[in-house]
């Protein structure tokens, strides 16, 4: 990633690399203020995130405080030569990067939300030059590549009417929050898949936990012998074999234990999840478009949207993927909501409504 940089290619082109490279960003635990454990990371790199690290002094073994910079204690990553080449590379770049800070004027409701699936790179704010009859400009969603480099950009997916595209998105976080059975439906089948690796955990803990007992009682059968006139030298080699793998075993148990706790701090809250859909479709068209804003980044994770040529045979669909018309192009999106496993459901059309399986409900 500092190499990229500092070579001189773009964030865009070095989103582009690192995900054709199969590169996830770290993937760990963290324990939030009300004590739960969630599961972040392990997802692909955006250009903003990759803006992020390179301009964190930790990776060659600084520590920013207070506007000042001293070392820190860990194991630098990058030399310090290769963090300034890579960061005064940027600061050239700088009046070209603004769009990544610029102020969101007007309220685009998913801004940081939308990944491209063309390029990978994000789906970012841009209102155009021309205005409607309001004097309000038109409001765009345009893919970061064709904003940095144009009609130069092989970008599939380009950029549509932000309005239209967010109206569907609503409609599909409405017709949830109107259908509590298919949010139990999820909730039922997340939390069963949970109970079922919880299941194999404990198993798995039982069989550890009686390999730690049976090299236990090796142990102590082997100090009997030597205490009975047996070769120490021997008996000693044979007693830290035996410890260390009953070291294993433990590390083994610690392991499955940490696994199993997080398998059951993940099983899905069903009231809170209901709560939360209910009450959006119920006041989502009621609120200002800051608090529409704020209501939906509490709810989706992220919303991946591919090109589709429909005059073409369609490949099946990502579980939970729909197909979907803005203006006079069609893609395939697919929303990631929090806590929400994705759906199988389509887009109607004509009916300008989504539809979800029936059968699935009663699978």
């Amino acid at each position: 990633m500092f190499e990229s940089i500092a070579s001189g290619h773009t964030l865009a082109d070095t989103t582009r690399l690192l995900l054709k490279e199969g590169y996830l960003t770290k993937h760990r635990i963290v324990k939030r203020n009300n004590g739960k454990e969630v599961d972040i990371g392990g997802k692909k790199f955006r250009e903003d995130i990759i803006h992020r690290l390179i301009r964190n002094p930790f990776y060659c073994g600084l520590l920013k405080h207070k506007e000042e910079l001293g070392k820190h204690q860990y194991e630098r990553i990058i030399p310090k030569a290769l963090y300034d080449k890579a960061n005064d590379m940027m600061n050239r770049r700088a009046p070209k990067m603004q769009i990544i800070r610029k102020v969101d004027r007007h309220t685009h409701l998913l801004k940081g939300l939308i990944q491209c699936e063309s390029c990978g790179c994000t789906m970012t704010p841009f209102p155009s030059g021309k205005k409607d009859e309001h004097g309000n400009p038109y409001l765009y969603y345009t893919c970061t590549d064709v904003n940095h480099h144009k009609s130069a950009s092989e970008c599939k997916v380009r950029s549509f009417s932000a309005r239209t595209f967010e109206n569907t998105i609503i409609q599909y976080l409405k017709e949830l929050g109107n259908n509590p059975a298919i949010i139990n439906r999820c909730i039922d089948l997340a939390n069963k898949g949970s109970d079922g690796d919880i299941k194999r955990l404990q198993t798995q803990e039982k069989q550890i936990r009686k390999e730690i007992e049976r090299v236990t009682t090796d142990i102590k059968n082997l100090i009997e012998t030597i205490k009975k006139g047996g070769s120490p030298t021997e008996m000693a080699k044979e007693a830290n074999r035996l410890e260390a793998e009953r070291e294993r075993w433990k590390l083994e148990l610690e392991k499955v234990q940490v696994e199993s706790n997080m398998k059951k701090v993940k099983q899905f809250d069903g009231e809170m999840i209901k709560s939360n859909l209910t009450r959006f479709a119920q006041v989502v068209d009621k609120v200002s478009l800051e608090e529409k804003k704020d209501l939906m980044q509490l709810l989706i994770r992220n919303i991946r949207v591919s090109p589709l040529d429909i005059t073409k045979a369609k490949v099946p669909a990502e579980k939970g993927a729909f197909d979907c018309k803005i203006r006079t192009s069609w893609y395939r999106v697919l929303i990631n909501v929090f806590e929400i496993p994705s759906l199988p459901l389509t887009y109607d059309e004509q009916a300008n409504k989504f539809v979800f399986s029936s059968n699935w409900l009663g699978d």
